[in-house]
């Protein structure tokens, strides 16, 4: 249900359940509330009424991006996913509220969710995001047998020593099947997306990956019209793209990747460790007869196979 940028507040919380038939036996819930006015009140209402009226659900996907929403709310959610006794599979988009360093710790409250098998969690444009990886390590680790994982953090300012985190994060799981990351605009380069790969594929067993480690590119438009977004830009070489390639061959027997690269040539970074940013305005174009038969060499074998380099 799409209710985004539709004037919701708290008080029509309520009427949104009327919309709902057969709630108790509805296994699945997908709303959109993103961009409205909800705060903490509203959204006790809400994991109130699902608790309460779908006893059944299995399957819950909320977009509360881009509300009013705090620590309390942000705490009200993560006690609904323990307290719903069926709910196996939860996709959280959060993205623009007004959550603390502090309002993580409801994260690492949540031990032993022995039901929950799939947990996506969107927190892009958010500056906090390392408090966040922090709770959810402590989180997996008590919830170790968790088989599909997804995190969208882009422009979030990780910075290559925050990826030390995001490995901790990815070598906590026991049978991790599915992951999806996105880690794009996080003023990254190769050593810092380097180790995320390499912590990625210590999980054998997956089998799907949605990885963005770069899908925005510097180039003369955006640099000029929006320079104070160019410092969170991902840089990363040919040379690093190729490492990624061979590594996830190597180690990783996948069905699925979707792979998002976008790099410079190894003069172009060579200078923009020099010069910063400017460099890229000059990239020369990469080398695709490579690149190809780099992902032909190693990836042949992934049967739905998405690269945009």
């Amino acid at each position: 249900m799409n209710l985004s940028n539709a004037g919701i507040s708290d008080n029509k919380i309520n009427g949104i359940f009327k919309k709902f038939q057969n709630k108790d036996k509805q296994i699945a819930i997908d709303l959109n509330l993103s961009d409205n006015v909800l705060t903490d009140n509203g959204v006790l209402q809400l994991v109130s009424g699902i608790k309460t009226l779908f006893p059944n659900l299995t399957q819950l996907s909320i977009s509360l991006s881009n509300n009013q929403i705090g620590d309390k709310g942000l705490a009200n959610i993560f006690q609904m996913i323990k307290q719903v006794p069926n709910l196996s599979q939860v996709s959280l988009f959060l993205s623009g509220n007004n959550f603390s360093k502090n309002g993580f710790k409801c994260i690492e409250d949540m031990k032993n969710v022995n039901s929950l098998q799939k947990l996506h969690l969107g927190f892009n444009n958010f500056q906090q995001s390392i408090e966040l990886i922090k709770s959810l390590i402590k989180f997996i680790e008590s919830n170790r047998d968790l088989a599909d994982f997804g995190l969208y953090i882009d422009h979030s300012e990780v910075g290559n020593q925050g990826t030390s985190y995001i490995c901790k994060l990815l070598q906590s799981f026991n049978q991790l099947s599915s992951l999806t990351l996105h880690v794009d605009q996080n003023c990254l380069t190769n050593n810092g997306i380097l180790n995320i790969v390499r912590s990625i594929v210590q999980n054998k067993q997956i089998r799907h990956l949605n990885l963005n480690l770069c899908n925005q590119a510097v180039n003369n438009n955006n640099y000029t019209q929006n320079f104070y977004l160019d410092s969170y830009y991902n840089v990363i070489s040919q040379e690093c793209v190729l490492d990624i390639i061979n590594i996830i061959g190597a180690h990783l027997k996948l069905d699925e990747l979707a792979l998002y690269i976008k790099h410079y040539n190894k003069i172009t970074y060579t200078n923009f460790q020099k010069e910063g940013y400017d460099a890229l305005l000059n990239n020369i174009n990469n080398n695709l007869i490579e690149l190809q038969k780099s992902i032909n060499q190693n990836l042949k074998q992934i049967k739905q196979l998405k690269v945009i380099a």
